[in-house]
């Protein structure tokens, strides 16, 4: 095949665009162009067919009319570019498939399946020394590590996830100047997972590995903070505002977790400062329901309701609707402490309707919701009204097939028939509740509603039920290692155990002196609890893995329900 010299570096000129910018209709616009410019010829008719399969999602005849160009011409450099091409379509057509399945599998095994694709076109786009081309398919290796890693997070499958997520670490250090905001978010990223899930062994390793640190460091903390400093490094040297303004906001989640409220308002006003002066109005919003939170938490609830307010009329403004339930729901919390209890349950009824009946909110949206409208109908004393909204709910949560849902509808429902005196509805919510934690596998969530369950009784002074129900989120929270929940559980622990006239155990599992683990550890073995039992329920969530709910401290006799 015969063909100008300058008609085949101008297609070769359009083929590359296309791979640096993935812009099907300007390929298929300047492939035209190119067309019409010249006299008719074998070449120019392959280009044409090339079109319509395009447009088609032909990819098949697409290969095949390449393979025929590709076999008649001997330019070395537009060959590659035809491969690279080639194989950009098969992306193409796998991300296809990933965007139209709802299949997690289906979705990891194509995403599987791009890997050697995408190594084999960095390896051509080498030869072909292009600069944008190699750095476009460096970033598909970005995109898709990323994407699996979340994927197998989601899943449950921690182990893989970390995989990938040590595959877009590797890839970021190596091209850190080039993709400064890739390296910062996978630093984000690993930060995040440690405040979430730092209670597994093989991410304080990974996490470890990945920083040079001392195999014997064991503080996640410390780790979590050595990532955020290392992404805000990078940032700053790339003088990325955006990201910066995430790591300080991650930041302060982390200062959060430590309970060090202070210094989280220092840095979320450090990322809201940036925000402004961005005018993101998301991120703005984002900060103030942070700060808010912060805020309510150093006991300036009237504070914290000027801020929620604040974000509350951003939002409306740019009509979120997601984040305009989120904040009637925290804006609900607020009202419920400061006992204004019907102004509180207006603002809840608003967030269900957008999280439900809009269908804005996801499964963890309407746990919090579903958990905090009985809780309140039940502060309100209103425990008939609990009772006949969750029975209501229980019916159209069956439907949608949300185990996680259905199992937090059952604990609100047990608790309340617990306070209603009602034993055989009480263990046959109970029950269910058993039954699907099995299904779920999500240790967290149980722990909670035992933990529930177990101030319930205590405050029905049912002293020896409580014990139970406490000692199961005690044995399940030991086991993962989660001294936040450790810390609650032992508060109230320790006041069941001085209502049953054992004055010494209950100083002992709050003596500061010896560690949080060894004092758990102790009353487990010392005590009715260690016979208890708890479902198999494995370390890691099978879906996303959730944020410990935050309990409130224990500090009457008056249990004031989570």
């Amino acid at each position: 095949m015969a063909v100008n010299p300058a008609v085949l570096e101008s297609t070769g000129n359009v083929l590359l665009e296309f791979l640096q910018t993935n812009d099907r209709p300007k390929l298929i616009e300047n492939i035209q162009n190119l067309i019409q410019k010249e006299e008719a010829n074998e070449f120019l008719n392959n280009l044409k067919q090339i079109i319509i399969g395009i447009n088609e999602w032909n990819i098949e005849e697409v290969q095949s009319i390449t393979d025929q160009i590709s076999s008649k011409i001997e330019d070395s450099k537009f060959k590659n570019i035809l491969k690279v091409f080639q194989r950009k379509l098969i992306l193409l057509l796998l991300d296809q498939i990933i965007e139209k399945t709802d299949d997690i599998e289906l979705k990891i095994q194509t995403l599987l399946n791009k890997i050697p694709i995408l190594t084999e076109s960095y390896i051509l786009s080498q030869k072909i020394n292009d600069a944008l081309l190699t750095k476009s398919i460096i970033e598909g290796h970005f995109d898709n590590f990323t994407i699996l890693g979340l994927f197998s997070l989601y899943s449950g499958n921690i182990q893989n996830a970390l995989h990938y997520f040590g595959n877009i670490l590797d890839l970021s250090q190596k091209n850190e100047e080039i993709f400064p905001s890739k390296y910062s978010f996978i630093l984000r990223l690993l930060s995040n997972l440690l405040l979430k899930i730092r209670f597994y062994p093989e991410l304080l390793n990974f996490s470890k590995n990945a920083l040079n640190l001392d195999p014997d460091a064991v503080d996640p903390y410390q780790i979590a903070f050595k990532f955020l400093k290392q992404a805000i490094s990078t940032d700053e040297k790339a003088n990325k505002s955006p990201d910066l303004a995430l790591d300080y906001y991650n930041m302060a989640l982390l200062y959060n977790e430590r309970k060090m409220f202070d210094q989280a308002i220092h840095e979320i006003n450090k990322a809201h400062k940036i925000h402004e002066d961005l005018g993101d109005k998301v991120g703005i919003i984002n900060d103030l329901i942070l700060l808010g939170t912060l805020t309510s938490k150093i006991n300036q609830n009237d504070k914290a309701l000027i801020l929620y307010h604040r974000a509350m009329n951003i939002a409306v403004d740019i009509d979120l609707r997601y984040k305009i339930a989120q904040l009637n729901l925290l804006i609900s919390n607020i009202l419920r402490d400061k006992q204004n209890y019907d102004e509180s349950l207006k603002y809840l009824k608003t967030s269900l309707v957008i999280f439900k009946q809009e269908q804005m909110g996801s499964d963890i949206d309407l746990i919090a919701a579903y958990t905090k409208l009985g809780s309140l109908l039940r502060a309100m004393e209103q425990v008939d009204t609990a009772k006949a909204f969750l029975e209501k709910i229980l019916e159209v949560e069956k439907k949608s097939e949300s185990k996680s849902l259905l199992m937090e509808i059952h604990s609100q429902l047990a608790i309340t028939y617990a306070e209603l005196g009602n034993q055989d509805e009480f263990t046959k919510n109970y029950h269910e509740l058993l039954s699907l934690s099995e299904k779920v596998r999500d240790p967290l969530q149980y722990a909670h509603s035992e933990y529930q369950l177990g101030v319930t009784f205590y405050n029905l002074q049912k002293f020896k039920e409580s014990l139970n129900h406490l000692g199961r989120a005690l044995k399940i929270s030991h086991k993962l290692k989660n001294l936040e929940k450790i810390q609650t559980i032992l508060q109230t622990l320790s006041l069941v155990y001085l209502q049953l006239n054992q004055q010494k155990l209950a100083g002992e599992i709050v003596d500061e002196n010896q560690d949080i683990m060894t004092r758990s550890q102790s009353v487990i073995e010392k005590s009715s609890i260690k016979d208890l039992e708890i479902p198999e329920i494995s370390t890691i969530p099978a879906g996303i893995v959730p944020s410990s709910k935050p309990e409130p401290p224990v500090a009457t006799p008056k249990i004031t329900e989570p």
